[in-house]
């Protein structure tokens, strides 16, 4: 047959035939479409093999180059290679000999993966015993109802997909080796359970990333997440409406999900890292008495746990040995409760350094972001929302848009005078309805802490101890701390109650905070080298906003409206700098007193400095 003449007549054909990109080699009839380089063409006539797309006689082009063209084409080949790629082949043991209600399956299993070299779906409806079965990387496994047993170890290298069904599609006994890494459920190895501990461990120790439905997950015993890269993961989280994923303890005293080994490792590199858990709830069944932990992240590196709410624990999340850990929006609460709950939750957040565990001996690098810490009912003695104390103290430990609500101590941090404690922020936080002290930092000697941007309130709760204090922040025998812009809102009716009680500290930094309603301001005994400034508001008549006793070389400033006796008493103090200047004394019967002494005028008194004072001459 001639070859047709150029404007020939090709018939009833008007639309283009899309051929993909442009190769010289080829033939190409008129009106089709190539890529080259991002730009495509279209041939006016039947194109013969080695005519380049320059050549106008056969080739016009149709578009010039579009990033967002090119990336939808390459997008439309990456789809077509994977749809090719798929299996075409539908195949079941049975096909094979096996007969499906639990005999021995392994020759069937293995006969079939022989003749099936290619990409193929293996679909498993019935029960089978595998004895050592190796599944290849080109059979995707379906279980239709099938389920696999049998105690030598079954490999899997192919992908796997579950419909839902009736049937676990592994017995609990059996021992599965996953060549590619999957997501599984604890349904997997069961469909329902009284205890689903074993359940949970197994998924997680098979296929390392679990997730959990939105019910409700009994457990006898501990999740233990110890192995690197592992996941569990919940679906949402609400204890207000008690749905998502719930996991309840049924025995008391028990960890709930430990992240990390059974027990120490022998060096730091040996720790697991990389572990996640995050959208679920871990509580317990006896619901008035205290289990020992909801979350302990023990000897591990770089975990996360994110959006978990612990209830009713001793301790809600404790971490000892926890490097590089990270907890953002959990939660640690227990609701308004009976008389019968008289152990109490102890504290929110524990971050135990009290004894050393060897290759660490402590923690580092723990950041708490956006939790809360919430306990209902009577404040009881000793509860604290965020707690770190003990042996190494916290290196590197961040408290950061966090609350904690009706508890005794908000945020408590005993460094024990480690060398290694260091690193400590404590910013935008809210202590409210506590009881002794909103934020208490003591035995800090390497310095390094930040107070910024807090707030505290009592809220009118009495306090139940003997000495009948309530403090904003406490700082004893610390070292280097520097606090701004706090706000602390007191009650003068309440009790006691202190905005600052500095005890035997060291070049404190504590400026631009706001006390109101508060019965004494700052209280100092014993320290030297610090700098206080800070705004009284106080509808009500303060002891004293600002006392000093045996104190050296401070700097002292303080402004703004208040009502009391005496706006600054100092005791057995030497050298220090007070500054009055800006502070309203119209309702003040006495400014400053000095060993009980009415000081005459600016200048030296005792050998302390004094600015803004101007008593008034006795003419």
């Amino acid at each position: 047959m001639s070859q047709p003449q150029y404007n020939t007549y090709i018939g009833a054909r008007y639309v283009p035939i899309h051929c993909g990109d442009w190769n010289i080699n080829n033939k190409y009839e008129p009106l089709s479409i190539v890529y080259f380089q991002g730009d495509s063409y279209i041939s006016k006539t039947f194109v013969p093999t080695g005519i380049d797309l320059t050549n106008e006689k056969y080739w016009a082009i149709s578009s010039k180059y579009s990033a967002q063209i090119e990336a939808f084409r390459l997008e439309l080949n990456d789809l077509e290679d994977k749809v090719n790629a798929m299996p075409k082949v539908f195949v079941t043991p049975e096909m094979y000999g096996a007969v499906g209600t639990g005999e021995d399956a392994t020759l069937a299993f293995n006969e079939l993966f022989l003749d099936n070299t290619v990409p193929t779906n293996m679909v498993l409806t019935g029960r089978y015993t595998l004895s050592g079965v190796t599944i290849p990387e080109n059979i995707t496994t379906i279980f239709a109802g099938g389920q696999i047993t049998g105690t030598s170890t079954v490999t899997v290298n192919g992908y796997m997909t579950v419909l839902k069904t009736d049937r676990s599609p592994f017995e609990l006994n059996t021992s599965i080796s996953m060549g590619k890494q999957h997501n599984g459920r604890p349904e997997y190895f069961v469909i329902d359970s009284s205890d689903w501990t074993p359940a949970i461990n197994k998924a997680l120790q098979v296929f390392k990333h679990v997730i959990l439905d939105r019910r409700i997950y009994e457990v006898a015993s501990t999740i233990i997440m110890d192995k690197e890269g592992m996941v569990l993961e919940g679906d949402n989280v609400s204890y207000e409406q008690d749905i998502g994923t719930k996991i309840d303890a049924l025995t008391n005293n028990l960890t709930v999900v430990r992240i990390g080994p059974p027990t120490v490792p022998p060096t730091f590199n040996d720790y697991p890292r990389d572990i996640v858990l995050k959208n679920l709830a871990v509580s317990r069944v006896p619901r008035f008495i205290n289990g020992a932990v909801g979350v302990h992240i023990y000897c591990v590196l770089q975990a996360i746990v994110k959006n978990v709410e612990s209830e009713r624990h001793a301790d809600g999340f404790k971490m000892t040995g926890a490097v590089y850990t990270k907890l953002y929006n959990c939660r640690a609460f227990a609701p308004t409760i009976g008389a019968e709950d008289n152990s109490r939750i102890a504290t929110g957040f524990r971050i135990d350094n009290s004894v050393n565990i060897g290759a660490a001996g402590g923690n580092a690098s723990v950041y708490i972001d956006h939790c809360s810490a919430r306990f209902g009912g009577v404040v009881y003695e000793n509860s604290c929302g965020y707690r770190a104390d003990g042996g190494y103290g916290p290196a590197d430990l961040y408290i950061t848009n966090c609350e904690a609500i009706a508890c005794d101590t908000g945020i408590y941090i005993d460094a024990k005078n480690n060398q290694y404690a260091n690193g400590l922020m404590i910013s935008n936080c809210v202590v409210d309805q506590f009881t002794y002290h909103a934020y208490d930092i003591r035995n800090l000697i390497r310095g390094m802490a930040n107070l910024v941007n807090n707030y505290a309130a009592p809220a009118g709760l009495v306090s139940t101890r003997p000495d009948d204090a309530q403090v904003m922040f406490y700082l004893d025998h610390a070292k280097g701390c520097i606090c701004t812009s706090n706000q602390m809102l007191g009650t003068v009716a309440a009790g006691t109650t202190r905005g600052f009680q500095i005890i035997t500290c060291e070049s404190i930094t504590a400026t631009n905070n706001m006390i109101k309603d508060c019965d004494y301001g700052y209280e100092m005994t014993d320290s030297y080298f610090c700098e206080i400034s800070g705004l009284f508001i106080a509808v009500d008549p303060m002891i004293f906003p600002a006392t000093l006793t045996r104190c050296t070389a401070n700097k002292l400033q303080i402004f703004g409206s208040i009502t009391a006796p005496v706006a600054c008493n100092l005791t057995s103090s030497f050298q220090n700098s007070i500054d009055v200047t800006a502070l309203n004394r119209t309702n003040i019967t006495q400014l400053i007193s000095i060993d009980s002494q009415d000081p005459p005028s600016n200048g030296y008194f005792n050998n302390n400095f004094i600015t803004g004072y101007f008593k008034p001459s006795s003419t």
